[in-house]
This record gives structure tokens, C-alpha cells and sequence, in this order.
């Protein structure tokens, strides 16, 4: 056995820091990159904007007070859209910020999905990392 070879049943103490990199790559530094270029620091405070907040929030307000879709209330977006936020509103209180706050997290964890499903699908980190930038473009 010669100094320079490796046995079968063992790996070189490269290929376990190797592998610990790139699960740390993986599965910490990946999702906080994500998370630091979609979060906005004053999320809970500024002017509404209709368009985004004011439309989700007329809805949700009158799901919360047991009004019928498409009957007592008239929906902008698909009816499931507004089931995060409805719940968060619920569990939270009746705010904006709770607002803002469900479709920050909602926005993150559709990212962290896109990237776990690129990085089973292709096998060069450098392309999931792409796609999810990319995806974090318009979100910013």
C-alpha cells in the first residue's frame, strides 16, 4: 500500500470537505442569498399601493367577515391566492405589515422551491444558482 493511494472503502479527507462545502453551498449560503435579495427592509411601513396591496387586502377583509367569492366579494386574482394571506391576517391581526409579511414569505419560499427543484434537476450548482438569480430579478 503506497502513501499516494487510497483504499476503496476510504475517502480522502478532500472529498469530505468537499462534500461539506458544497451541502453548506447547498442548504445555507443558497437560501440566504435568496432571502437577502428578495427581503425589503420597511415592508411593514410605506404608502399602499393598490395594485398590490389594496386589491388583496378589500378581498381578504371581506373573506375575514364571512362574505361569499364572487358573490359578496369580487376577486382580482384566483381564489387560492388569497388563502396565505387570509390565514395570516387571521392568525396575526389586521394589518398591513401582517400583509406585506405573507407575501415576503410566500415570494422566499417560492424561490427556495424553484432552487431545490434546479438543483435535483440540473447537475452544475452554477446553473440553479442562475435560475434562481434570475427568477429574484423582478422580485427586487
Amino acid at each position: 500500500m503506497s502513501l499516494f493511494t487510497v483504499e476503496q472503502n476510504q475517502t480522502p479527507a478532500f472529498g469530505r470537505v468537499k462534500r461539506l462545502l458544497f451541502s453548506f453551498i447547498d442548504f445555507i449560503f443558497a437560501p440566504a442569498l435568496i432571502f437577502f435579495l428578495v427581503y425589503e427592509p420597511n415592508f411593514a411601513h410605506g404608502a399602499i399601493n393598490y395594485l398590490e396591496i389594496g386589491a388583496h387586502s378589500s378581498v381578504i377583509n371581506g373573506l375575514l367577515h364571512h362574505q361569499v367569492p364572487y358573490r359578496d366579494v369580487q376577486l382580482f386574482f384566483n381564489p387560492l391566492s388569497y388563502c396565505t394571506p387570509a390565514l395570516a391576517m387571521a392568525m396575526f391581526g389586521k394589518t398591513v405589515a401582517v400583509l406585506r409579511g405573507a407575501f415576503l414569505v410566500g415570494n422566499v419560499m417560492s424561490l427556495l422551491i424553484l432552487y431545490l427543484l434546479c438543483r435535483t434537476l440540473v447537475r452544475h450548482r452554477l446553473f440553479s444558482f442562475l435560475a434562481s438569480f434570475l427568477m429574484t430579478l423582478p422580485q427586487s
